[in-house]
């Protein structure tokens, strides 16, 4: 079976390297402006009639980097890597693609200031030299494989390279996400209930994040909410020196004070996201290689994120990020994720004897431990609705035998 792996490092270019990694991406962004303003000019020639359907769909297929590398205007085009150019035309194409088929907004123009600083590369040949990570860190990139950049390596990649993925983060720091394309041995799943070893059900919650249905809890860490004090003193530092600058009539990118505190503040807010990753990922690891049916919830997690109240500490648990990685980890490993009806009353049935007798509306949501009026059960509320969760995921399971995907 034919797979593909990402695997994400940090490197270290040099002075020179930076400034041909800045062009690169610059001239990336500018090819994606130049084409989405192109793609604009034709959609709107189109709906006022000047175009035909045939007329829109030959000209739009004349629009690629090469279009614009003739004119003298964009010769600089010409100077970085064209596979990075061409990535930049996949992403237009991509965009407007989810925008026609109601997926996504309109696409937009990508700003310096605010747009991720990325650009991405790949191999043009099976016999290419001048794109490879090579043993003790050094990566050559096309149009710099005189220079390999230095690459900390902390795990052995498997297969063949297929493309890289450069990216400067707030920071000041560079990361390389390198995609690997490698065979796999298939991946058999348990076809019945009866051939499932280790089955759970996942409550997800903001007090503990993950309770299972075998008891085991896993503990909400918040690292936003514990970092929330120092990123907001970083903000107000922020604050006064921007209208400073402002009294003062310079440009921000001319006070070094203020570089130096955005520097800071990005370095926080990035120490609360890769804490965090650090934890989802190993936590969806442990889930996935302990057990080979996965029975989760199936949340809005955007339409939770309207309570005003909840919003924060909801964005900080990123229950979303959980569920993706489940998906995907799930598959390499041959566990099923079954996701069960949103609308299931997991919390409030009794997991002893099915009777629906559990606090209800928002006044229950407080209420952590219950006693079923039908049998005298008394339940801890998470862990029986992770047993409830098992309950009706083993049904869902049964009646379609087949794994859902989560929905955001």
């Amino acid at each position: 079976m034919l797979t593909h792996k990402s695997y994400k490092f940090r490197i270290y270019p040099t002075k020179e390297q930076e400034e041909f990694l800045f062009k690169t991406i610059g001239c990336a962004r500018k090819t994606y402006n130049l084409l989405l303003d192109r793609y604009n000019d034709l959609y709107l020639q189109y709906t006022q009639g000047v175009l035909t359907k045939d007329e829109y769909a030959k000209y739009k297929k004349t629009l690629n980097p090469s279009f614009f590398k003739s004119q003298e205007e964009y010769s600089y085009l010409k100077e970085v890597d064209s596979t990075a150019l061409k990535y930049a035309q996949m992403n237009i194409k991509s965009a407007f693609k989810n925008f026609f088929e109601g997926r996504a907004d309109r696409p937009r123009f990508k700003s310096k200031n605010k747009s991720k600083w990325s650009f991405t590369t790949c191999r043009q040949s099976k016999k290419a030299k001048n794109f490879r990570l090579e043993k003790g860190g050094k990566l050559y990139l096309p149009k710099m494989s005189k220079s390999p950049i230095k690459t900390v390596v902390s795990r052995n990649p498997k297969g063949t390279l297929i493309s890289a993925t450069i990216v400067k983060s707030r920071s000041n720091e560079w990361h390389v996400s390198l995609m690997y394309e490698h065979h796999a041995p298939a991946v058999v799943y348990p076809e019945t209930i009866e051939a499932m070893k280790n089955p759970i059900g996942v409550d997800v919650n903001l007090e503990d994040l993950v309770v299972t249905s075998a008891g085991e809890v896993f503990k909400n860490l918040r690292f936003a909410y514990k970092a929330k004090k120092k990123v907001t003193k970083l903000d107000r530092i922020l604050s006064r020196k921007r209208e400073q600058a402002k009294k003062d009539g310079r440009k921000l990118s001319e006070c070094k004070n203020y570089q130096k505190t955005k520097i800071k503040r990005a370095r926080a807010y990035e120490k609360v996201r890769n804490q965090r990753e650090d934890m989802l990922h190993k936590l969806s690891t442990a889930l996935v290689k302990n057990h080979d049916f996965i029975a989760i919830e199936d949340l809005s997690v955007s339409n939770l994120q309207k309570n005003h109240r909840l919003s924060f500490a909801i964005t900080d648990a990123s229950w979303r990020s959980l569920f993706t990685k489940l998906e995907y980890k799930a598959k390499r490993q041959g566990c099923i994720v079954q996701v069960i009806d949103r609308f299931y009353a997991s919390t409030q049935i009794c997991s002893s004897c099915g009777e629906k007798c559990g606090p209800k509306g928002e006044i229950g949501l407080k209420v952590r431990q219950w006693t079923c009026s039908n049998c005298g059960v008394t339940h801890d509320r998470d862990l029986n609705a992770a047993r409830n969760i098992l309950t009706q995921g083993f049904q869902e399971f049964s009646a379609v035998g087949t794994t859902v995907e989560p929905t955001s």
